[in-house]
């Protein structure tokens, strides 16, 4: 059985939008947030990987990219796995604190909601 490090980001999405009540929006809604929270879950991975790289290894990272603009995702990971210790675990644990945060603003917003309705 092949073992999973990280889950997509797809799979990732999926799961916090519908732990957050979103997986009955309208198809239009939620194709259109479903894609905002993936972009701010990418930005989240990257500022957390960026955290964790030395100097050294971030002027690495930044010149591999200058050379090779169109880098792709895998190749990136692999720099992270290589360059930053337990980088799956690191990105976990980052994804959860995001998560909690995201889900608490939810649930926020949805009590600050005025009731639907009529009289």
């Amino acid at each position: 059985m092949e073992k999973k490090e990280m889950t997509s980001v797809e799979d990732y999405v999926d799961d916090l939008m519908q732990r957050a009540g979103f997986d009955k929006l309208p198809e239009e809604f939620h194709a259109d947030y479903r894609e905002k929270l993936a972009i701010e879950v990418q930005r989240r991975i990257g500022i957390l990987s960026m955290q964790h790289l030395s100097k050294k290894d971030l002027t690495a990272f930044s010149k591999m990219l200058e050379e090779h603009p169109q880098t792709p995702p895998e190749k990136v990971t692999e720099f992270f796995n290589e360059h930053i210790e337990d980088f799956p675990g690191k990105i976990a644990e980052g994804l959860g604190t995001f998560a909690e945060e995201y889900l608490t603003s939810v649930a926020q917003q949805k009590q600050q909601r005025p009731p639907t309705g009529g009289k």
